[in-house]
C-alpha cells in the first residue's frame, strides 16, 4: 500500500513526501535511526524515493538493496490529490493587500468578484485602522497585514493606487508577497504594482498575473486558485528568501 500510494502521486506531491521525510529524519540525532528508516523502510516502499531521501540525509545505500525488486504495482490516479480539482472557490481566502491612497474602485472590484464566486475576501492593512483610499474613501481593515500572514490564504492581490513609494518601503508588504510567491501562490500585482514584480526580484510566471484592471486577469486568477498552488513555480521558489 505505501508503494502504491507513492507511486500514484504527481510528480511534485512525490518531491513533497521526500521533503517532509528528510525534514523529520533532520530531526533524528542518532544516525543509525535515520539509516535503518532509510533502508528497513523506505527501501521497501520505493528504491526512487529512498535514493532520494538517503542523498540528502548522506547515507549511502548499498548495492544490494539497489538491486532489490519490488512489487510490480498498477498505479491509481485517484489516489492524488490532482484527481479531485475542485469546481468552484467559494470559501477559498484571498489576502487584498491595501495601503493609504489605494484605489477604490479596484478594491471594490475585487471584492464584488470574490462575492460572485462565494470566496472569502480580506482587506489587510499596515494597522488594525482603516485607511484613506486615494479619492478620499475610508477604506475598512479586516486585519493587518502582520498578523495576518499569507500562509493563512489561498491568494493575494495588492491594490493599485498613488503609493508605490509607500509600498516599496514596506517591509511587512513586500515581505507578505515573497512568502506568498515562494508557496507558490497565486498573486495579483494591480496598476503600478507590477514593478514590485522586479523590485523584489521575482521570476514571473503564469501565477503572477500584472495588470491595471482586475477584470482583465480574473477569471485566469480563478483558474489558478482552482489548481491550488502554481507547481512549475517551486524549483524558482528555492531562490527566495522567505
Amino acid at each position: 500500500q505505501p508503494r502504491l500510494f507513492y507511486r500514484s502521486q504527481a510528480p511534485h506531491e512525490q518531491k513533497h513526501i521526500v521533503d517532509a521525510y528528510v525534514f523529520e529524519l533532520s530531526k533524528v540525532e542518532r544516525k543509525y535511526i535515520r539509516e535503518r528508516e532509510v533502508l528497513e523502510v523506505l527501501c521497501n516502499i520505493d528504491l526512487d524515493l529512498a535514493q532520494q531521501v538517503a542523498d540528502q540525509l548522506g547515507i549511502e545505500i548499498p548495492a544490494e538493496k539497489k538491486a532489490a525488486t519490488l512489487p510490480d504495482v498498477q498505479i491509481s490516479p485517484r489516489l492524488s490529490f490532482e484527481a479531485f480539482k475542485p469546481e468552484d472557490i467559494k470559501a477559498r481566502k484571498i489576502a487584498l493587500l491595501v495601503h493609504d491612497k489605494a484605489n477604490e474602485a479596484s478594491i471594490k472590484a475585487v471584492q464584488a468578484w470574490a462575492e460572485s464566486e462565494g470566496a472569502v475576501v480580506d482587506v489587510l492593512t499596515p494597522k488594525p485602522g482603516p485607511v484613506l483610499g486615494q479619492q478620499g474613501e475610508v477604506i475598512p481593515s479586516d486585519g493587518m497585514q502582520k498578523a495576518e500572514p499569507s500562509i493563512a490564504y489561498d491568494a493575494v492581490v495588492i491594490a493599485d493606487g498613488d503609493n508605490y513609494d509607500v509600498v516599496m518601503k514596506d517591509g511587512v508588504a513586500t515581505h507578505y508577497l515573497l512568502e506568498a510567491y515562494k508557496h507558490l501562490k497565486p498573486i495579483v500585482f494591480l496598476g503600478d504594482k507590477g514593478k514590485l514584480i522586479e523590485h523584489l526580484r521575482l521570476v514571473s510566471d503564469e501565477g503572477t498575473l500584472a495588470n491595471g484592471q482586475f477584470a482583465a486577469v480574473q477569471d485566469s486568477f480563478k483558474t489558478l486558485i482552482l489548481n491550488h498552488r502554481v507547481w512549475a513555480r517551486e524549483a524558482i521558489a528555492e531562490a527566495i528568501p522567505a
